[in-house]
This record gives C-alpha cells, sequence and structure tokens, in this order.
C-alpha cells in the first residue's frame, strides 16, 4: 500500500509540474505605459506547419517557457505559434497595443478570444497589403481590448526570413508618444 501512494504522488506532481513552469499572466492595469512581455509567453514549434488554433488549444503539446524578451530562431523554416495570457485589470476602456518590432515576418495570425471559447483571427504580415493592417505602422501592432478578467491570446508566425522579434505593449498614451518620437527620424530618411 505504501508503494502504491509513492507512485501516485510521484504522479500527482508530475503531471502538474507543467502548470508550475507556464509563464505568468501579463497584468494590464490602468497604470501601464509600455511593457516587454517576451518572459511571459510560451512556444511551440510546428515542424508541419499544419497545426490550426484547434490543434494548439485542445490537444497536448510540448510548449517551451520563454527565457528572455526576444525572441531570435534565425531563419528557421517551421511555423511557430506563441500563446500569452493577459489579466486585465483595467477600470478605465480603451486598450491597448501589442507590437511585434520586426516588419519582416511573412505572415502573423493573431487569435484573439471572443469570451465563449471561440477566438476571432488577424491576419497580417508583409505578404499582405500594407493597408490591411490593423494599425498602420512599420511594425506589426494590434490594437487588443478585452474585458477585464483573464484572457489567453495565440500567435502563429510562418515566414522565409529570420523570426526574431521582441513583443511589446503599450498603452495607446505610450504608443502615440513613442510614434511621434520615430517618426521625424525616419522622415530624414
Amino acid at each position: 500500500m505504501r508503494l502504491k501512494d509513492v507512485i501516485i504522488s510521484f504522479m500527482l506532481v508530475f503531471l502538474s509540474a507543467g502548470s508550475l513552469y507556464a509563464a505568468s499572466p501579463v497584468v494590464i492595469t490602468d497604470n501601464l505605459t509600455s511593457l516587454e512581455f517576451g518572459k511571459n509567453m510560451e512556444y511551440l514549434k510546428d515542424d508541419s506547419g499544419k497545426y490550426t488554433i484547434d490543434d494548439v488549444i485542445s490537444e497536448s503539446r510540448e510548449w517551451t517557457r520563454a527565457e528572455k524578451e526576444n525572441f531570435n530562431f534565425g531563419f528557421n523554416p517551421p511555423a511557430y505559434w506563441f500563446r500569452f495570457t493577459v489579466d486585465n485589470r483595467r477600470i478605465s476602456s480603451g486598450g491597448w497595443y501589442m507590437e511585434i518590432n520586426y516588419p519582416m515576418i511573412d505572415y502573423i495570425d493573431l487569435y484573439s478570444p471572443n469570451g465563449d471559447g471561440t477566438f476571432s483571427v488577424f491576419n497580417t504580415g508583409d505578404r499582405f497589403l500594407f493597408k490591411q493592417r490593423d494599425i498602420i505602422d512599420r511594425n506589426f501592432v494590434f490594437h487588443l481590448n478585452p474585458g477585464t478578467g483573464i484572457h489567453t491570446y495565440y500567435v502563429r508566425f510562418k515566414t522565409a526570413s529570420s523570426l526574431n522579434f521582441k513583443p511589446l505593449m503599450w498603452s495607446t498614451r505610450e504608443f502615440i508618444g513613442q510614434k511621434n518620437q520615430e517618426f521625424p527620424v525616419f522622415w530624414m530618411y
């Protein structure tokens, strides 16, 4: 009987270990200005390039917790999936911006939760028309406006170029301020 208890205890610890190593949620408050949130993400390599959103959320997959704020996978043909969870504690309305700060990614699919178990998908990348972007910017920027509470987002990347980027979150005010500082520099070139 004692050996059985040890085995059951070991299995419970082993099976729950995945949740111990999951990335911590990004906490969004009214005080958010900007935030690098790469360490709050997990990623999954999709060698076949055929995983769907249903595959990555419903099947048990081996997600890797990010150890750095930026990602650099080099020239790598597989698709990659990323996920991050947001704990939105904002009282004020409006949203925030998520920026992928590398403009040479061919395909980016953002899966935004609808609250009923489904997702809205926004497709962008440098293979799409510039005017089709959610926010017209040299980088890929998405306006996200979830309700309060906890929400998990998924992002799929597929590119023939180098996959390297740093994910950033911005308040509306900080994002506009940052762009106002950047634009004059770009106008000079």
